[in-house]
Parts: C-alpha cells; structure tokens; sequence
C-alpha cells in the first residue's frame, strides 16, 4: 500500500506556504527537463536512485498525458523552485516514509481557461525502492491534476484518480484492490468523504479516498476517463469559487446525478456476488454495513445514517414480489436500489418493487438544490418491506437537480450512529480539522438532532485566500 499525504496537503498548507526539502545534489532528464535532488549529506549517494526515478517518470509522463491529462507547467525556475523550470523531484525525508505533491497554488496561466499551477513532488528515500515505480505513477498524477484545478477541495477527485492512474500506467500492478476494501467498508459515508474525518468522526481507521478508485473505474466503464471528469470540474479563475465541482462534474458525465449515483450503487452491490460487474475484475469483497431484513412490516435501520451520496445496504431475506418503502423526518431525497432485481426508484418514486431474497442499498441524494460546498450531511430513515407492488403515484414531485448552488440548511433529524466495527486496522494520520457536529436545533424521532459537515468541499473565502497568495506569489 502506498503511503501517499499529498491530502494533508490539500487542507489548507498554503496558508503559509511551505519550503521544499533541502538538497545538495541532482541529475536532470533531458526528455523531459526534470530534476531529481537529494541531500547527500543525510541520505548519501541517491543518484542511481535519482536515475530510476526519471525512467519511470517518462513512463508515467508518455502514458498520462497520452491518456488525456493536460501537460504540466514549468515552474519559475531559480534557487527556490529547483534551479531550472522543469518538474523536480525530491527524494527527501521530509515526506515521513510517503510521497506527497505540492504547489504554490499560482494559477500558471490566466488565460488558458484551467486552474492550474506547476507542482513538484517529494518522496522519502527510506521507502522500499521496488514501489518507486508506483509511487511515481500516483504522484505524478497529482502533478497534472494540479496542472488542471488546484481549486477542488474534495479528496476523492485526487486520491481515487491516482489510484487508478496507477494501474493505467502499469496495468496489473496498482494498489487499487488494496484500498478498494476501505472503500466497501463504509458505504454510508458518500462518495466525497475521506478518511481524516472517518478516523475523527467514526473511529474508523481507512484509506477511504483512494479507495473511490472503484467510482472512477465505474465511471470508465461508463466511457469516461479520468482525464475528462477532471476537465469538468475545471473553474475560472475570475470568480474564485469552487464552481463547477466534482459533483457537477459527475452530474455533466453522467447526464443525471442522481441516476448515476443510483446506478453506481446497484453496480457496487454486485461486486463480491457471482454475477460482478465487468470493472471490478476478480475483486471480492461486497460493501460491508449490512443489515438484514427479515421480517414484514416491521421497521428497520441502517447501520449507520448514510451522508449526503452515502449509501445503507440491507440484505432482504423475504421471498417476494416484495415493496420497500422509506420514511424519513429529513428534507433528505432518498432513492434505492434492488441489485438482483436489478430495480430502481430515484427521488421521488419510492416505494421500490422488487423480488425477494435481495440485496437493496437506500441511497442518500442530499436536499433538493443540494451542493457539497455547504457540507454533506447525515440522515436517519427506516426502512419497510412489504408484500406486494409498489402503486405508481404520479403526484410526486422529484425535485432532482442536484446542480443548483443553494444552501437548503435542511434539518437531517440524524443518527450519527457512530460506534461501529470497521476498523481495518490501517495507518491513515489523523487530520484534526476541528469541525464537529453542528446541532440543528430539532431533535426528530429516533436521531440525535444533529448534522454533520464534511470539511473536503473549499467555501468561497478560502479559495479566496488561495487567490491573494497566487497574486503575492506572482507579483
């Protein structure tokens, strides 16, 4: 498993900004102008390892710009940029037995419709030598995506893209089935969660955002690659906002949010069963979470309220034709999946006919108008089975778009439920973010009352401040 902190990065280091690692030594590629350094005088003599180092960024440098990523941006140059405009790299100790990518947050070209700014990256010499080939595979990719918009402040879009860039770049070799367990193990908590506020929040130990490898590698099935989810999620510099994000970017690659999400789940459940999805390979563990259902008529909970595009699975284990129906005190839009059934109800056309025995996951869709910048939240629901059909209602209204920029301040009557049993045992720092539960004031029936808001989507005035830097930078 790699070892990758370009995430603690990601939180706000440019506050301050941040010195790259001392060196005394380095060779250069003349392919592609890069350096690699080092500090002889810690580490001793890394030019061979420097060597290897620039083969494997040519590969990984042929291969993913090949693949669609923009190219990345030379770099001022001179004694604090590496001493030339090419792409350097550090082996250091500095990045604590990892790698991390780093910029200075400049936008490189003001013109050129991206966000994007040079990068450079750091890896500790003390890490097995035989990854280095990997390790240069993912960061590379946070090189370019930092190339396209340093502005995304979900973790998911970087660490599930480089993860999959891993094996794009050496097919067979990637880590992605590795992480791709954190992922399954909580499904509640959506698709733009990570796992710094897992740890804080769940106790819950995961590389959960590497993870969302599996989103991506959906979404290629889909016929969108990487490189194309984040051309979408591009904003312009002039109003220094994070709009669009990476969930209008999956909206605009999918066609409809909610369907694609909805479809994602009905897939994920299938990962682990006789029947698994194509993308997923020899994969094979399911998601995890589970709750059975075995009883008619009688309400049942998740095992943890799902986040805003979290997902709750149960296991129905009732003969059908069967109803499932959700109640909630939430303004939260729910939709659900029956996976073998292969049946769909998206906002607005709960109840879901299905048949019996089957795997059904209740699917988070967030408030109407809902938009990560103003958090993702916990909701509570129950869910019912029942024998029979579902009687279609043409009455209801769906209020599906999720693309819209308001903030709902929608009251979730949540269960934050979280005392679970999911610790893998992993190494993920903790992050200390200092956000916690923010009390809604209206305590619902069987919920704390309370909403919980992920720290990965930037408000305005922190890209904001990331834009006087640039300026300072730049002046």
């Amino acid at each position: 498993m790699l070892n990758c902190l370009t995430p603690m990065f990601l939180t706000g280091m440019w506050f301050g900004g941040y010195e790259r690692p001392d060196t005394d030594n380095y060779v250069s590629d003349p392919a592609t102008g890069a350096r690699c350094h080092w500090l002889e005088s810690q580490d001793g003599d890394l030019e061979s390892r420097c060597q290897d180092l620039l083969e494997d960024l040519d590969t990984a440098w042929t291969a993913q710009v090949a693949w669609g990523w923009h190219e990345p941006f030379a770099d001022p140059g001179g004694p604090d940029h590496g001493g030339s405009t090419g792409l350097d790299i550090y082996l250091s100790r500095d990045a604590w037995w990892g790698a991390y990518t780093l910029s200075d947050y400049v936008d490189a070209n003001p013109d050129d419709g991206l966000m994007g700014s040079y990068a450079y990256m750091v890896i500790d010499p003390r890490i097995n030598a035989n990854e280095d080939h990997l390790y240069m595979a993912h960061e590379f990719n946070h090189v370019l995506q930092y190339a396209t918009d340093f502005t995304e402040y979900s973790y998911p879009p970087w660490e599930g893209a480089a993860t999959v860039a891993e094996e794009y770049t050496y097919p067979g070799e990637g880590s992605w089935q590795t992480v791709a367990v954190d992922f399954q193990i909580a499904p509640f908590a959506g698709m733009l969660m990570d796992g710094y506020w897992l740890y804080d929040y769940h106790d819950l130990y995961l590389y959960y955002e590497y993870g969302t490898a599996l989103w991506f590698m959906y979404l290629q099935d889909q016929g969108v690659e990487p490189p194309e989810f984040w051309d979408e999620l591009v904003n312009d510099r002039q109003n220094w906002t994070n709009e669009p994000d990476a969930w209008d970017a999956w909206g605009t690659v999918t066609g409809d949010a909610d369907l694609g999400l909805l479809d994602f789940a009905l897939e994920r459940g299938r990962i682990g069963t006789a029947d698994p999805p194509s993308w997923s390979g020899d994969f094979p563990m399911g998601t995890k979470m589970r709750v059975t259902v075995d009883a008619l008529d009688t309400e049942f909970l998740p095992e943890n309220a799902p986040y805003s595009t979290g997902m709750a699975y149960f296991e129905v284990d009732l003969e059908g034709p069967l109803v499932l129906s959700v109640d909630s005190d939430s303004t939260t839009r729910w939709g659900a999946v029956a996976v073998a059934s292969n049946a769909v109800a998206t906002a607005g056309e709960l109840p879901l006919s299905f048949e019996g025995p089957d795997l059904v996951a209740v699917v988070n869709l967030g408030p109407p108008g809902w938009d990560p910048d103003y958090g993702t939240t916990q909701a509570d629901f129950t869910l019912t089975v029942t024998e029979g059909e579902a009687e279609t209602d043409t009455d209801t209204d769906t209020d599906a778009d999720t693309d819209t920029d308001s903030d709902t301040d929608a009251d979730t009557d949540t269960d934050t439920n979280t005392d679970t049993t999911g610790d893998t045992g992993t190494d993920t720092p903790a992050d200390d973010t200092g956000v916690g539960p923010a009390d809604t004031g209206d305590e619902g029936t069987g919920g704390c009352g309370c909403a919980t808001a992920t720290p990965s989507s930037a408000p305005a005035w922190v890209l904001g401040l990331i834009g006087l830097m640039g300026l300072r930078r730049r002046a």
